[in-house]
């Protein structure tokens, strides 16, 4: 969060109060810029920032209410350390049985293995047809909901696969993704 204009010799007072009221956090000093990591994404915030100096009477120089968000990188832009706890969070999605993980991640935990059963039903297919538009993403949205179950603030990334269109037909097994 960054203040621009503020008076010469001025304190400022920084308060980000999330609207539940499960969080909280106060800033002063004199520094016009400070940082805070979210707790918690979907979450509304509401943000002040009051002007104090000596002999006046304090300025409400901004507010505004914001909402965290979640923000996806392409995953070869990832930190190493964000691309390595992507990577555990996987693999653990891939590794643990239905009973653990809904014993370590609640109720609602679903692994690979459920994904890939739904995915490739006999019943229905999600291929060759308008489903198809609808349905992976909705897939991508809740493999990543059980991501962070088992990784809660894990970086959320996406891979664009038009950065290996330059491999051609070799993309499989030129792109550095595999």
């Amino acid at each position: 969060l960054q203040a621009t204009g503020a008076r010469v010799n001025a304190t400022l007072r920084w308060r980000v109060r999330r609207a539940d009221g499960a969080e909280s956090h106060t800033f002063v000093g004199p520094d016009d810029r400070v940082e805070l990591a979210f707790e918690s994404v979907r979450a509304y915030y509401a943000i002040e920032l009051v002007e104090l100096v000596d002999g006046a009477a304090p300025r409400t120089a901004a507010s505004a209410n914001v909402v965290c968000k979640h923000v996806r990188r392409e995953i070869r832009t990832l930190t190493d350390a964000d691309r390595g706890a992507y990577l555990r969070a996987l693999e653990v999605f891939h590794a643990v049985g239905d009973a653990e993980g809904a014993a370590r991640y609640g109720p609602s935990f679903r692994n690979a293995r459920y994904f890939a059963a739904l995915h490739n039903a006999k019943d229905y297919c999600y291929h060759n047809n308008l489903v198809f538009l609808t349905a992976h993403p909705a897939f991508n949205l809740q493999v990543e909901e059980m991501l962070e179950l088992i990784s809660p603030g894990l970086a959320r990334c996406y891979w664009d696969f038009m950065v290996d269109h330059q491999y051609g037909g070799a993309w499989a097994t030129a792109s550095p993704m595999y």
